[in-house]
């Protein structure tokens, strides 16, 4: 686990938004009823906690239910493992899983700071994940309910979950040059594969791990990619000064 996150003070300044990311939160907190310390932002897309994402798939889109469940703790890594399930019209259900790690640095800039944040993240993800994977956007579904005056409710398209989490693990891994492509098109992985290894020790490809192994690998990958930045961001500065 990246221990870089860590060794950094935490952020106690408030995420800056921008002016479409303010008016965003300030339409979402008027509509629904929101406080703005529910919804953060990570780029332009906006994080809603739990609470408020539950609202929102209950208002805007028809699922006949969701259980979102606690499924792994384990203590030693500081990593929370949770489950999202969605039962489909019709009775179809799409299962999620989704992960957090102890000093992983969240989009507002603060990091994790122990294990009960890290199981409520875990949940909070879970929930937006398995919505995702059928479809549920809430931007979306907000301006559809909104410029139907409440008559329409988005309607959801099942995805490929796998395929794009393996595309986003093999751009993060290639981006950590966990993934070297030489030249003549020789793939170098023996980096990916050692730090794989080290978290999975029977897994050398995400390809081959469960639902819930490739999203904790996610998410290990994107917490490097955080303290990569990190340090690059803290270099210049220093440079600077």
């Amino acid at each position: 686990m990246p221990k870089t996150a860590s060794m950094r003070p935490p952020r106690t300044s408030p995420q800056t938004l921008t002016k479409a990311q303010l008016e965003l939160q300030r339409e979402f907190c008027r509509d629904y009823g929101f406080n703005p310390n529910q919804i953060s932002f990570d780029g332009d897309e906006p994080i809603f906690d739990f609470d408020a994402l539950s609202v929102l798939s209950m208002r805007l889109c028809d699922l006949p239910d969701i259980h979102i469940d606690l499924s792994q703790v384990n203590a030693q890594l500081g990593l929370a493992t949770s489950t999202g399930l969605v039962v489909l019209p019709g009775g179809k259900t799409r299962k999620t899983f989704a992960a957090a790690i102890v000093h992983e640095e969240m989009p507002d800039g603060n990091p994790i700071r122990d294990m009960g944040q890290a199981i409520a993240v875990s949940r909070a993800r879970a929930l937006r994940i398995v919505l995702r994977a059928v479809g549920f956007d809430p931007v979306a579904a907000h301006k559809v309910f909104k410029s139907s005056n409440g008559t329409r409710k988005l309607e959801l398209l099942p995805i490929d979950l796998r395929t794009r989490e393996l595309a986003e693990i093999h751009m993060l891994a290639q981006a950590l040059d966990f993934i070297v492509v030489n030249g003549g098109g020789f793939i170098n992985k023996i980096i990916y594969q050692r730090t794989m290894t080290t978290y999975f020790p029977e897994r050398t490809s995400a390809r081959d791990m469960t639902e819930q192994e490739r999203a904790q690998w996610l998410n290990i990958l994107r917490a490097f990619t955080k303290a990569k930045h990190v340090i690059a961001q803290e270099g210049k500065a220093a440079k600077a000064v």
